[in-house]
């Protein structure tokens, strides 16, 4: 629905947490580093919210005119949902648009991978997303949203799934990982 907006359901777990919150639209920096502000919309859980804890999804509707400058929601379009299965495959390429902790929107392409299929509900794909992401649409090639970003959630929602397997973080740089073995111990991790 082109007034329905998808996250995850960690971020918005309920109708009156959604009615405290906004979206941000179009919060970006543009190609000549100029910042453009986020044009703010209210929830409307009033009129649509749905959850399911098990996945990890929340739906709530998004007010038709911004909270300030009077911009409508179908200015900046949506993204149609199709409930066909597999429309990406193993080895494809995958992009994820995310705004990390609310900043400014960040694009992670090209050299984003779909791993596997984990079941019928989970993807596994390598992708250079920032913290703080969740909720954050991946799209196949052609743009066709096939997930919901979730992974650190996951680490830390269902710890007790990975802590026999381990976790292998594989980092751009040095400083990167370096940057991780750094912060892990804060998050009660041990190595």
């Amino acid at each position: 629905s082109p007034r329905v907006m998808m996250t995850n359901q960690h971020v918005l777990p309920t109708a009156d947490r959604a009615e405290r919150a906004r979206a941000e639209f179009d919060l970006r920096i543009d190609g000549a580093m100029q910042m453009h502000s986020g044009v703010p919309f209210a929830f409307r859980p009033d009129l649509f919210y749905a959850s399911d804890k098990a996945l990890d999804v929340a739906f709530v509707a998004v007010a038709a005119e911004s909270i300030r400058g009077g911009r409508r929601l179908t200015e900046f379009g949506h993204h149609r949902l199709f409930a066909a299965p597999r429309k990406i495959e193993p080895g494809d390429a995958i992009t994820i648009i995310q705004h990390p902790r609310g900043e400014p929107r960040k694009i992670a392409l090209r050299e984003n991978r779909l791993l596997a299929f984990r079941d019928d509900d989970r993807l596994l794909y390598g992708s250079d997303t920032a913290s703080g992401a969740s909720g954050a649409p991946a799209f196949s090639d052609d743009f066709q949203v096939v997930a919901l970003h979730r992974a650190a959630y996951l680490l830390y929602s269902e710890r007790r799934r990975f802590e026999s397997g381990g976790i292998l973080v594989v980092g751009p740089s040095a400083a990167y990982t370096a940057y991780i073995e750094r912060v892990l111990p804060s998050l009660g991790e041990e190595s």
